[in-house]
């Protein structure tokens, strides 16, 4: 089996600032990355989208083959 990485993705909102987080495991279930930042960010739909996209930037800098992104984005109607 080829190994490969999943990386979950979060995000929360405050106002006009957003936390985004990202962990990143192998398919041991070892933790390999823990990253996080601040962003002025305008809605939690972009909050989100901001931590997929970064999770995607450090898929290709790690040069990682087989990667799963998760996320736990929720639409409120």
């Amino acid at each position: 089996m080829d190994p490969w990485i999943k990386v979950n993705v979060d995000a929360a909102q405050l106002g006009a600032k957003a936390s985004l987080a990202l962990i990143a495991r192998d398919h041991r279930g070892e933790v390999t990355g823990v990253w996080g930042q601040c962003q002025s960010i305008n809605s939690p739909l972009q909050a989100e989208a901001v931590a997929l996209q970064w999770a995607v930037e450090i898929a290709i800098r790690e040069k990682w083959q087989l990667v799963m992104i998760e996320s736990d984005a929720k639409a409120h109607t």
